[in-house]
């Protein structure tokens, strides 16, 4: 009975010291609704809200636009834009106001203490295909995928996860961001337990409570 005890001891510690990662929640991001000027209704090439796609206390999302071409149309530099159809048959898309000149794209941000993961987006073309360069990296702009994809004018291009990083996942596109967009971007926030990798102290004493339990064994037998 004594060594049952020392067993399910040991076995209570070893869970407690398991790597944890909980409170999964999954996102996607379809740009419909109120979510451009401030909390207005879109309208044609109007900013998204840098807020749109935020989650409280876990995660941020940034769009931007790497250049400031847009600015000459009239568009608002700096900012992901929005248009509600014709980019393949994605509808309530965003797009960056760049004409072979510069990529744009979103970077999804995770808060201390929570990881993103990509799981996935989709890519159309503007009343034709366009070929464009995709490239996924880390928050330290450690390269996680890069190709040369085609945007097509009729259905659209989906691109695939999942990637997981917690220094933030960017997500860019171009360098004809004008006339190509993405849609659908599904991404996974994960708070992740600030107590996952044991102390070396517990893992010390869990050592010596295996051995206590083998030496207690070994003197019954």
């Amino acid at each position: 009975m004594k060594t049952r005890t020392s067993l399910l001891a040991v076995a209570a510690t070893i869970a407690s010291l398991t790597v944890v990662a909980s409170g999964a929640n999954a996102y996607v991001l379809t740009f419909d609704g109120d979510i451009c000027d401030g909390g207005s209704a879109c309208t044609q090439g109007r900013p998204v809200d840098q807020t749109y796609g935020d989650v409280v206390g876990q995660l941020d999302v940034q769009y931007n636009n790497n250049t400031g071409i847009g600015a000459n149309w009239g568009m608002p530099s700096g900012r992901m834009l929005w248009f509600n159809s014709n980019y393949g048959n994605l509808t309530n898309v965003i797009y960056g106001a760049t004409v072979a000149a510069g990529a744009a794209g979103v970077f999804l941000k995770p808060l201390a203490g929570y990881q993103v993961t990509l799981n996935g987006f989709d890519g159309g073309g503007y009343f034709q295909n366009y070929t464009t360069v995709v490239t996924i990296e880390d928050g330290n702009n450690a390269p996680l995928y890069n190709a040369t994809l085609t945007f097509p004018q009729s259905g659209h291009v989906s691109i695939s996860g999942p990637y997981t990083s917690s220094s933030g996942i960017y997500i860019y596109f171009g360098p004809d961001s004008y006339d190509t967009a993405i849609d659908n971007i599904d991404f996974t926030v994960t708070k992740v337990d600030p107590g996952a990798v044991p102390e070396p102290a517990s893992l010390a004493l869990l050592g010596l409570g295996l051995a206590g339990l083998g030496f207690g064994r070994r003197k019954k037998a």
